[in-house]
């Protein structure tokens, strides 16, 4: 029997997207990119699947989601002691300025624009794991 999904060391990426086809979208691209996927409907999930997973090493969460919101879950991100050197990329159709700044202000690493093509996508995990790696965790 042959494996075809990514490697049990590969980096695991927590998904909150409200809407199944692009979160399904989004899935299939980093699951092809070789990262495993944590996959949440909404900022209450996606703070379950924090609580329940080991490894979690990147949260891509969308800004606007049903019962809790990106920039909540940001703020359970940085103040939770074990989760708050996770890197976040916040991803949102609401792509102004002034929306970006407030999202980057609450705590995200990365702001990502929708529509965004799949380069987009792999090269912003790709950069902000690569970040995480050579920041010392505090």
């Amino acid at each position: 029997m042959t494996s075809t999904g990514p490697p049990v060391d590969a980096p695991v990426i927590l998904v909150a997207e409200d809407e199944p086809p692009v979160r399904d979208m989004v899935a299939l691209v980093l699951r092809t990119a070789g990262y495993r996927t944590v996959l949440c409907a909404d900022g209450e999930e996606a703070i379950a699947a924090l609580t329940r997973e080991a490894q979690i090493d990147l949260a891509l969460l969308d800004l606007r989601m049903p019962r809790l919101d990106g920039v909540h879950v940001i703020a359970a991100i940085r103040h939770h002691p074990l989760w708050h050197d996770i890197r976040v990329v916040v991803m949102s159709a609401y792509s102004d300025d002034l929306q970006a700044r407030a999202v980057l202000e609450a705590g995200a690493d990365r702001f990502l624009p929708k529509p965004f093509t799949v380069a987009d996508l792999t090269a912003a995990i790709s950069t902000e794991l690569d970040a995480a790696r050579r920041s010392p965790s505090t």
